[in-house]
């Protein structure tokens, strides 16, 4: 019973890992859009997005929210990592670490 319970939470966190990138890659192209209709600048508002980039996901997606009324970026951004912390927590308890 423990090697199967070690299995499976060993097989949702690698989920976890593999959703959690993608979801940090999907999230950055969204975020690094918003700057860049913001700003209009092209190449170099991605360039600004990148160089700023913690600013870049705290201060984006609630641009998009407040200016765009868009609240998507912001549900992706932070809820998905908020579901994906508790996924995490979830296979790591499954598994049996503390």
């Amino acid at each position: 019973m423990d090697r199967f319970r070690r299995a499976s939470g060993g097989a949702l966190y690698g989920v976890f890992g593999i959703l959690y990138c993608l979801l940090g890659v999907i999230s950055l192209i969204v975020n690094l859009v918003i700057v860049n209709e913001a700003l209009g600048w092209g190449f170099f508002g991605i360039v600004l997005a990148l160089v700023v980039f913690p600013v870049t996901l705290l201060a984006a997606p609630w641009y998009a929210l407040i200016a765009w009324g868009n609240p998507f970026p912001l549900i992706l951004t932070y809820g998905g990592f908020v579901m994906l912390l508790v996924f995490g927590w979830l296979a790591s308890t499954i598994r049996g670490e503390s």
